[in-house]
């Protein structure tokens, strides 16, 4: 329990773990007072602020004929597409707007345009396509889904190309395949990067919406898609002594692009939310001493990472369409099966109340180390 009493944190490194993410304050020496009340909350992940495992992959969505555009796989491998070049068209009227170039963003982009030939703009914050995997860099961070499903299912020939190194994928190769999907089907030239939305209001009168970004533009749309994910704001807990804390602080799902180098140094991890499980093992092996601060405890699982048997991907190839089928027809788009068994230990049949109660999907849901 975190009181605003014991937040005192000399040559201290201090990661709130907040309901968007997690905040860090690092020094070599002795520094001021951080204080916060009873109430920090726990993390219920990091998005572009909130937790990667809560995004829905884009996974299951609908097929539609693979168009082979761009570069090869292994071209595209060799090259960095970050600094690609993005749409100069400057329309003001556009069929769709889509905010947000994330898993859903490009999903998004690609629907609306390959299939349906609408002509749309999508609005991005970060530089470049990622979402909460361009944004959310802190050590340890990675996906709590399954790689396998973990993807655009759409590209059926890059479900085929595409080899995942590991079970539970980190977040760069994650980003790289996000940057190599927005080469292949050339979806850049229709995003406009370091661009915020600042309001959209529908005009009745048109039938259309207004658009305005903070680059003075005002464009107008048949369709507005938000596609910034349920955590997109970064929640930065309001300590009081924060803004005279002279050492160093960071909040995970705005981290430093370039690390933080936390050797000799002593940090402090404020919470144990989704964010911190991941973040706190990493920073262990670096840090000269590590302080968690928690309210609440958390219930984790082994994560039984690794290398996936290279038999098992062969067969996860073969049968894509069998496991979007079964992926449409799940409780949350995961391939796991509710235990048939009553909560008195009977036969669910019977009586009792089964184990596909929220509770127990919920478990299900979450075989990558926490739930």
């Amino acid at each position: 329990m975190l009181s605003a009493e014991v937040a005192h944190i000399a040559a201290a490194s201090v990661i709130s773990d907040s309901a968007n993410g997690s905040l860090i304050m690092s020094g070599e020496k002795a520094a001021g007072t951080v204080a916060a009340d009873d109430g920090v909350r726990q993390a219920a992940g990091v998005g572009e602020g909130a937790d990667p495992g809560s995004l829905s992959p884009a996974c299951g969505l609908p097929q539609w004929a693979y168009r082979a555009e761009g570069t090869s796989l292994a071209g595209w491998l060799s090259n960095d597409t970050s600094g690609d070049e993005q749409m100069s068209d400057k329309t003001s009227y556009f069929d769709a707007v889509v905010i947000g170039a994330g898993f859903s963003g490009m999903h998004m982009l690609k629907s609306l345009r390959d299939k349906l030939g609408l002509k749309v703009r999508v609005y991005e914050a970060g530089a470049t396509v990622g979402g909460t995997w361009y944004w959310n860099r802190y050590p340890g961070a990675r996906c709590d889904s399954e790689s396998y499903i973990y993807c655009f299912t759409w590209d059926k020939q890059l479900l085929q190309e595409w080899e995942w190194s590991e079970r539970y994928p980190e977040q760069p190769e994650i980003l790289r395949y996000l940057e190599y999907v927005a080469q292949r089907h050339d979806l850049k030239r229709d995003m406009q990067f370091n661009t915020r939305v600042t309001s959209a209001a529908f005009d009745e009168s048109a039938n259309l919406w207004r658009v305005y970004t903070d680059k003075g533009e005002d464009v107008t749309a048949r369709y507005l898609i938000t596609a910034v994910g349920t955590l997109s704001t970064t929640n930065l807990p309001q300590f009081k002594g924060l803004e005279t804390f002279k050492g160093k602080w960071y909040h995970t799902s705005r981290f430093p692009h370039s690390g933080v180098d936390f050797t000799a140094k002593r940090v402090a991890v404020v919470g144990t939310g989704a964010t911190a499980v991941q973040a706190i093992p990493e920073i262990s092996q670096q840090a000269k001493h590590l302080t968690v601060f928690q309210r609440t405890a958390n219930f984790c699982v082994p994560a039984r990472n690794g290398k996936v048997d290279p038999e098992k991907v062969k067969a996860r190839k073969a049968d894509y369409d069998g496991i979007v089928e079964r992926l449409y027809s799940s409780f949350a788009g995961f391939e796991h099966v509710p235990i048939e068994k009553s909560a008195a230990g009977g036969d669910a049949r019977g009586a009792g109340t089964s184990v596909r109660s929220a509770v127990g999907q919920w478990w299900l849901r979450f075989p990558a180390g926490r739930l």
